[in-house]
């Protein structure tokens, strides 16, 4: 059996968390970034464009994993299955400038989700709902697992996530993780 790398690593890590993987296209649609609230400059809009998309709702190469797996957790609530814990690992796509003159650089993510009560519905557990607390204890452990101890927690500017209630881990002078209340 061969070596296992960090993202099996982590797959294991986020599914001993008690979450679920979940798998979507690596192609997305330009109205999702006015939906998660990107300034115009913002290098997440620098999507590539598809040159034969396979549907009108998928134009553009993906630059955040949040699209697919938020419109999972769309499909779920619609469905009212309301107690989730989902998250993918999947590639994202950056250009340099548009039109391609290069290559673009593909970055491997991990993105989750959490939605609902914290114990899921048993009579033994409480009721209580998953809030801020909840998913930066999920990302230390998941950080640690991975063997990265040494962090700092600080106020993030993310415009998708609500203005008091965000956060990043930092591990020297590079952002690791973004957390947050949608």
């Amino acid at each position: 059996v061969g070596k296992r790398g960090p993202i099996d690593k982590a797959r294991d890590l986020m599914t001993g968390l008690g979450f679920y993987e979940t798998l979507s296209f690596s192609f997305s649609h330009s109205d999702f970034f006015n939906r998660l609230q990107l300034p115009e400059d913002s290098p997440l809009r620098r999507a590539i464009p598809i040159m034969n998309p396979i549907t009108d709702e998928f134009p553009i190469l993906r630059t955040t994993l949040m699209a697919g797996l938020l419109d999972t957790v769309a499909r779920n609530l619609s469905r009212k299955n309301e107690d989730l814990k989902l998250y993918e690992v999947g590639n994202t796509y950056h250009a340099e400038s548009l039109p391609l003159t290069s290559h673009p650089k593909e970055a491997r993510r991990l993105c989750g989700a959490m939605v609902g009560r914290r114990d899921g519905m048993e009579w033994c557990h409480s009721r209580d709902m998953v809030d801020f607390y909840d998913v930066k204890g999920v990302v230390e452990s998941l950080l640690n697992g991975l063997g990265l101890f040494e962090w700092q927690v600080r106020r993030s500017e993310a415009p998708w996530l609500h203005h008091g209630k965000q956060a990043e881990f930092v591990a020297g002078s590079t952002t690791v993780a973004v957390f947050g209340a949608l």
